[in-house]
């Protein structure tokens, strides 16, 4: 159990940037925030590259908002891990990289739990993937 909450750890890199939660609402809305545990996150500028992952089915968006620094195990694990809810019709089968470029303001913390699923992974919300950090 140890070596699973080591892996959920996110990655610490460049400065801490801002802190958001229920008593200090930050820029997201908050449909957006509730997909945070409890609601909080932060924002941070990238110091340095960031490479990070994203999980999708046949025809979902490469270019979508939510990604995660935990290089995927298997689609059922990343499923648990980062709460991908199976009414969103997403078996998280195939795997999408994308290195991050210095400069990317990205806003993070720990996936929140839904519908059954644990979540508790890293997850980064970006407002806007360019296709070029596709890798």
């Amino acid at each position: 159990m140890a070596q699973a909450s080591r892996s959920l750890t996110p990655a610490t890199r460049g400065a801490s940037g801002e802190h958001f939660g229920p008593v200090n609402p930050g820029p997201l809305s908050a449909q957006v925030a509730s997909t945070f545990r409890s609601g909080s996150y932060s924002r941070r500028t990238l110091e340095e590259p960031l490479v990070v992952y994203r999980l999708i089915g046949e025809g979902g968006s490469p270019t979508g908002r939510y990604w995660t620094t935990l290089e995927p195990k298997g689609a059922l694990q990343s499923v648990i891990d980062l709460a991908i809810d199976q009414n969103w019709r997403n078996p998280a089968t195939q795997v999408i990289r994308a290195e991050l470029p210095a400069g990317t303001v990205i806003y993070e913390g720990t996936t929140s739990a839904q519908r059954g699923l644990v979540g508790g992974a890293h997850q980064i919300y970006i407002p806007r993937v360019d296709p070029g950090w596709l890798r």
